[in-house]
């Protein structure tokens, strides 16, 4: 497959830099069919997040938290950067949501409500679910596709972390 893709689209890719992307529609195959019969939705995730006997250690997604502020938060002014609108958050995607947690001021040791951990891991979900989309869909550049496996890296661990914490609960 990778010597057709890049035969006929002139890529360059190799098994390693685009390894991550395919263990992402694996993983978000398990996931997805596994907890919320094969239609993910928002809503649904909500549902499992807020069940009050859900428990959410928030130090094991802090981890992506800082990933994604890094990448779509401007260190110096705090505020939301172009690469933001390359998610294509559509407007049931939560988009003011997602930006509000990314930019949330307080020191991230102070992620201990429940509250305040439930918004941390859904708006991570919420970016890792556009990144399946865009992938899914097409929106993402097949040329430029292997230049986003730390993302894919990160979202597939991610992935991990959620459903051990589903599993778990």
């Amino acid at each position: 497959m990778i010597n057709w893709l890049n035969k006929r689209y002139g890529t360059s890719f190799t098994e390693n830099n685009i390894q991550s992307i395919k263990d992402f529609s694996l993983i978000w195959n398990l996931f997805e069919g596994k907890f919320f019969g094969t239609s993910f939705s928002i809503i649904k995730l909500e549902r499992i997040l807020t069940d009050v006997d859900f428990v959410i250690d928030i130090d094991c997604f802090l981890p992506y938290l800082d990933y994604f502020k890094n990448r779509y938060v401007n260190q110096e002014d705090n505020t939301i950067n172009e690469r933001f609108n390359f998610l294509q958050l559509r407007p049931n995607d939560r988009k003011d949501f997602v930006a509000r947690v990314l930019l949330n001021r307080e020191d991230i040791s102070n992620y201990t409500e429940t509250n305040t951990q439930y918004e941390v891991v859904l708006a991570i979900s919420i970016i890792v679910y556009r990144f399946r989309n865009n992938l899914f869909h097409g929106i993402k550049n097949i040329q430029h596709i292997d230049q986003q496996e730390k993302n894919f890296i990160t979202a597939n661990s991610f992935l991990q972390t959620i459903i051990e914490t589903i599993e778990d609960n």
